[in-house]
C-alpha cells in the first residue's frame, strides 16, 4: 500500500509512454524548486523564461549534450500540481528519457514520482476534486469511446457540479430542520415545516436522478458481457463461431457438448465485449461435472451486460423453457429453415427477437450450410427499425449478415445506457445507494413525527455527501485510486 501523504520532494517521470519508442516523451518535474538553480542543464537562458510559454534549449551534462528540447515552464499556482512545474518534450527513445531523469535525479537530488504522484498533489492542492480525478482514472484506462467520453465528463466537472448541487441542497434542508427544531415559534410552524418539506422534495428528486444514473453495475459497463445460454443443442456453439468469425467453440449433435463457458474478445463501433457461451440449461441428475457448468451459467448470466437466449424452432414450443424468456434481452429462434411444424405461429411479446437458420447441427440437423446470409429466415419477426426493434408482423429477408445484426443491436443497447451518463465508479454508486435509502427511511419517519430521527437521518446523509464529493477522502480511497494510475500522472 502506498503512502500517498503530501510530499515536498521534487518529483520527477516520464508522463507518456516510457517502455515503447515514440516521436516525442514528455518528462515531468514538479515541487517548491527554484528555476534558476537547473541553469546548468540547459543552453537556454533560464532567466529570460516566460511562464507557460513554449522555449528551445539543448539539455546539457557538464561537455555533453543530451538531447535538444522544447520546455515549457508553469509557475505555481497556475499549473496541474499546483506547484511549480517544467515539462521537457524530448526524443522518444526510452534510452534517452531514463538517460535525462538520470542526471536531474543524480545531479539535484529529484525523486521518480509514484503512480499517480502528480494527480494526488493536483488533488491536495485544490487544482482538481476527488470526483475529477476518478473521472481521469476511469479516462485513463478506458477501453471504449464510450467509458472514455463518460470519464472526460467527470473530468470536465459535469458529475462534481451534480454533487455539489446535492450539498447545497442538503444544506438547505439541515437549515430548514434546525429551524424548525429550535425557531419554529418565532416565524410560525406551519410555515418552518412547509420550508422543510419543499427543500425535502428537492433534495429527494435529485438523488433520484442520480440513483437512476446507477442502474447498471460499474462493471457491467466498463466490462460487458454479451452471453449466450438456453437448452442444449439449440445452436449457441454455432452462433458464438459466427460471431467471433472462427470455429473457437467444438459444434456437435451430441447433446451437452459444452460444459464450461468459453469466451473471446470483440471489438464492435469502438466499444469492446466480452462475448460468452454458456453449458446448455437443463436437469442433470448424476452429472456433477455438467452440473457445476450451469451453476457458472447462471453465475454468469447475473453479471452480464447482454443476454442472447439461444433456442430451437421445436424447443421454443415447449413449456419448459418459458422460465428463460423474462431474461433475455434478445431471442434467437434457430432451426428456422427446417419445416418442424409450420402450422405453429411464433410469437414475442415485447421482445425483440431474430430467427435464422442454421445448418447440420442439433438434433434437427437435417440441412447443411452455416449461419451467414445466405441461410437467414424470412419470416415473422417484424420491421427492424435503425435501432433494431422488433415487432410482430413479417418482412423479407434481413439486409445484414447475424453477426452485424446482433452486435448492432447489443451496441445500440449500451449506447442508450451511456446516454442517461452512468455513474461507473464503484465507489459513488455505493455511497449514493446508501443515500437514496436514508432518503427513503426519512419519508418513513416524518409519518411519525419524529423531528430528533429525521435529525439523526439527516446528519448521516450529511457524511455521507461528503464523503462522496470527498470533502475527507479517507486513505484507502486514495490508495484505491492512485495505485491504479501509471507513473507520470
Amino acid at each position: 500500500m502506498t503512502n500517498y501523504g503530501l510530499s515536498k520532494d521534487v518529483i520527477i517521470a516520464c508522463s507518456t509512454a516510457s517502455n515503447v519508442k515514440s516521436a516525442i516523451g514528455i518528462i515531468r518535474i514538479s515541487g517548491n524548486f527554484d528555476l534558476l538553480i537547473l541553469q546548468p542543464l540547459f543552453s537556454a537562458n533560464l532567466r529570460n523564461v516566460i511562464e507557460r510559454n513554449v522555449f528551445h534549449s539543448r539539455l546539457l551534462d557538464k561537455d555533453l549534450v543530451l538531447d535538444d528540447a522544447l520546455c515549457t515552464f508553469f509557475q505555481n499556482p497556475k499549473s496541474y500540481t499546483g506547484e511549480n512545474v517544467l515539462e521537457l518534450s524530448v526524443h522518444g527513445n526510452p534510452i534517452n528519457i531514463s538517460k535525462i531523469i538520470n542526471v536531474f535525479v543524480d545531479r539535484f537530488g529529484f525523486r521518480l514520482a509514484k503512480p499517480g504522484e502528480f494527480t494526488q498533489r493536483a488533488l491536495f492542492n485544490k487544482k482538481l476534486n476527488l470526483c475529477q480525478v476518478e473521472g481521469l482514472d476511469l479516462l485513463l484506462n478506458a477501453n471504449s469511446g464510450l467509458v472514455f467520453n463518460n470519464g472526460l465528463r467527470s473530468l470536465l466537472s459535469e458529475l462534481s457540479d451534480q454533487y455539489r448541487l446535492l450539498y447545497e441542497y442538503y444544506n438547505q434542508v439541515r437549515t430548514d430542520l434546525e429551524i424548525l427544531i429550535d425557531f419554529s415559534e418565532d416565524i410560525g410552524e406551519e410555515n418552518s415545516l412547509k420550508n422543510f418539506e419543499n427543500n425535502f422534495i428537492k433534495l429527494h428528486a435529485h438523488v433520484e436522478n442520480l440513483r437512476h444514473k446507477c442502474v447498471f453495475s460499474p462493471d457491467a459497463l466498463l466490462n460487458p458481457k454479451i452471453s449466450l445460454f438456453g437448452p442444449v443443442n439449440a445452436g449457441k456453439s454455432s452462433l458464438f463461431n459466427q460471431l467471433i468469425g472462427s470455429k473457437r467453440s467444438i459444434v456437435s449433435s451430441m447433446e451437452g457438448t459444452t460444459r464450461d463457458f468459453i469466451s473471446e474478445n470483440l471489438n464492435f463501433e469502438q466499444a469492446n465485449f466480452q462475448l460468452i457461451d454458456t453449458a446448455g440449461l437443463r436437469d442433470t441428475p448424476g452429472d456433477i461435472v455438467e452440473a457445476e457448468g450451469i451453476k457458472r451459467t447462471k453465475e454468469i448470466l447475473v453479471k452480464s451486460f447482454f443476454k442472447i437466449l439461444v433456442i430451437s424452432k421445436e424447443q421454443y414450443f415447449s413449456e419448459v423453457y418459458r422460465e428463460f424468456y423474462s431474461i433475455a434481452d434478445l431471442i434467437v429462434i434457430s432451426h428456422c429453415d427446417l419445416d418442424l411444424d409450420s402450422n405453429k405461429k411464433i410469437e414475442i411479446s415485447g421482445k425483440k427477437y431474430l430467427l435464422i437458420g442454421f445448418g447440420s447441427i442439433g438434433p434437427q440437423g437435417q440441412n447443411s450450410g452455416s449461419i451467414g446470409p445466405q441461410n437467414q429466415f424470412s419470416g415473422p419477426i417484424g420491421p427492424i427499425d435503425n435501432s433494431f426493434n422488433f415487432y410482430g408482423g413479417s418482412i423479407g429477408p434481413i439486409s445484414l449478415d447475424i453477426t452485424t445484426c446482433i452486435l448492432k443491436i447489443v451496441s445500440s443497447r449500451l449506447a442508450q445506457v451511456f446516454a442517461n451518463n452512468p455513474i461507473l465508479i464503484n465507489r459513488q454508486v455505493d455511497v449514493i445507494t446508501s443515500i437514496y435509502a436514508d432518503i427513503s427511511e426519512i419519508k418513513n419517519i416524518y409519518k411519525t413525527g419524529d423531528v430528533g430521527l429525521i435529525s439523526n437521518e439527516i446528519n448521516n446523509i450529511g457524511s455521507l455527501i461528503k464523503e462522496l464529493i470527498g470533502i475527507v477522502p479517507s486513505e484507502d480511497i486514495l490508495n484505491n485510486i492512485f495505485d491504479n494510475f501509471c507513473i507520470g500522472k
